[in-house]
């Protein structure tokens, strides 16, 4: 599983976005997307900053972050895995909107990124309304 993890990672180091932010946005909404299940292992932080080319310091202050927004437990001498706790009980509204924020503003810079614009965006989702 931790293989698993690792390779639904990808940093650019060029985005203006910190490393430890790229890493926990990917795997807080790998985790709340149902993508790995409650009690899966997570890599230690040593092999995860092994496979990206960073820091475990990096990788570290990313656990943190996420296990205080319950998303992983970490378990003293035994690793960190996925949270048992329901993933809705963890968010609060205002982290919802600010995970759509994220979101969003990451589908427009991607967006950008291949030649796309704000208008290619809006009508999108228009098309995709009820």
């Amino acid at each position: 599983m931790a293989s698993a993890i690792i390779s639904e990672i990808s940093l650019e180091f060029n985005s203006g976005i910190p490393v430890y932010k790229q890493i926990f946005n990917q795997l807080s909404n790998l985790i709340a997307g149902g993508r790995f299940a409650s009690g899966d292992k997570l890599p230690s932080i040593r092999e995860l900053s092994s496979a990206l080319g960073i820091n475990p310091n990096t990788v570290a202050r990313t656990f943190l972050e996420l296990e205080l927004k319950g998303y992983i437990e970490c378990r003293r001498g035994n690793g960190s895995f996925v949270s048992s706790k329901p993933i809705e009980s963890v968010i609060s509204e205002a982290e919802k909107e600010e995970i759509m924020e994220r979101l969003f503003n990451n589908l427009v810079a991607e967006a950008k990124s291949r030649g796309l614009n704000e208008t290619d965006i809006s009508k999108f989702f228009n098309s995709k309304k009820s």
